[in-house]
């Protein structure tokens, strides 16, 4: 069977991609205080948001080689926006997601020792979202 694109306004994939993020924060116990589409932001590729609660800063978790489990629910949140795209409309599309692209590379560097475990790594991760 092969599985058609569906079309989709920009503001549909939008509310689909945020809502990977947020099902993907649920799904691995992170609270979040809310999520939102900013109609007008959505040729910026910044139109959604899922604003996390932290209870630690991610940024010294990994500046200073922290808790390795928050850096991989991060990743997973991260990568789940895509997901969801994939899963409901028939594609993903990271040159729409770049923002989640750059902040997926950070946090898998920031783990891993060369480029080759960073890929591996990156790939492990995708397999459980």
């Amino acid at each position: 069977m092969i599985k058609r694109k569906k079309k989709v306004t920009e503001l549909e994939r939008a509310a689909y991609h945020e809502a990977g993020h947020a099902v993907m924060a649920y799904i691995l116990r992170r609270r979040f205080h809310s999520v939102t589409i900013d109609p007008e932001k959505l040729d910026e590729n910044t139109g959604g948001l899922v604003r996390l609660v932290h209870s630690k800063k991610l940024s010294e978790t990994v500046n200073f080689g922290g808790d390795r489990l928050l850096v991989e629910k991060q990743i997973k949140i991260t990568l789940g926006g895509e997901v969801a795209c994939g899963l409901f409309i028939g594609h993903r599309s990271w040159k729409l997601a770049e923002d989640d692209a750059q902040a997926c590379l950070s946090l898998v560097d920031s783990q891993c020792g060369d480029e080759e475990e960073a890929d591996a790594y990156l790939n492990w991760l995708s397999l459980s979202v």
